[in-house]
């Protein structure tokens, strides 16, 4: 009987500690997901959106035979330069030197998160 409640324990210790530890660590990346989901929906809210107010097109003022052929305008919901990104995943040149560009605010980045964190 010893031996039996000796290998229930060992099983305990070898296969129950490591499982709490991953539902404790699954459970607070839920919970910061859900905080992270909720700062960025407070910034659309703030926002109107994440992306610029005025379109490039509209900046640029591009001809409507233009904007048809152009990638950025058939998909609006991305911001021009990173539908343009060469091979390497980089912001094109072209783009950088772009006034649309250079006037599009910096967004700006949240406290951090590990401060804020409850204790």
């Amino acid at each position: 009987m010893e031996g039996l409640a000796t290998l229930i324990i060992g099983l305990l210790i070898r296969f129950g500690i490591p499982i709490a530890l991953t539902l404790i660590v699954v459970i607070f990346l839920r919970r910061l997901d859900a905080r992270w989901q909720s700062e960025a929906e407070g910034q659309i809210a703030e926002r109107g959106s994440l992306l610029p107010q005025v379109r490039c097109w509209v900046f640029n003022d591009c001809p409507q035979e233009e904007r048809d052929r152009c990638r950025a305008y058939a998909e609006a919901d991305t911001p021009c330069w990173q539908i343009f990104r060469d091979g390497n995943g980089r912001v094109r040149e072209k783009c950088l030197d772009c006034d649309y560009f250079r006037s599009v605010p910096i967004p700006t980045p949240m406290r951090s998160s590990l401060q804020e964190m409850p204790k």
